[in-house]
């Protein structure tokens, strides 16, 4: 099932169970997702509700704009995303891609290499996963 699929159906779940945050947040995303000019692919959405996600976090912290909604939005999109998240690359190519990108004798600096992956991946993926990754798998002293 397509990542919009599966919010479409969990909208769904949510007006019968009368979920009236979830209902709202729901809606904003799939009425995002409906604006995109690229089409609806599970890679685009994915972009998308990190960009969401992004703008949610940043009402938090910078603004202190309506908190807990936030929150409430962020937790709902990380149960879209982290499941999804490296559908596209699997952790053996991001090992892969960085042992052949990543000069260690220049740079051996975790958020540096977090930087590179990150571009490379064009955002598609949870930065907090792909830290993980880095660190089980790269010696930083």
């Amino acid at each position: 099932m397509q990542l919009y699929e599966k919010i479409k159906s969990d909208l769904l779940y949510a007006i019968k169970n009368k979920e009236k945050n979830k209902i709202n947040h729901l809606r904003l995303i799939l009425g995002e997702i409906q604006r995109l000019e690229k089409g609806i692919s599970d890679e685009n959405t994915i972009s998308l509700l990190n960009s969401i996600a992004k703008k949610a976090r940043k009402n938090i912290e910078k603004y202190k704009y309506n908190i807990e909604e936030n929150k409430q939005l962020i937790s709902i999109i990380e149960n879209y995303t982290e499941t999804k998240q490296l559908s596209f690359i699997s952790e053996s190519e991001i090992i892969k891609f960085i042992k052949e990108n990543v000069d260690f004798n220049k740079e051996n600096n975790k958020n540096y290499i977090l930087g590179v992956v990150m571009k490379y991946l064009k955002g598609n993926a949870n930065p907090g996963i792909v830290k993980k990754i880095i660190e089980e798998n790269f010696n930083f002293e």
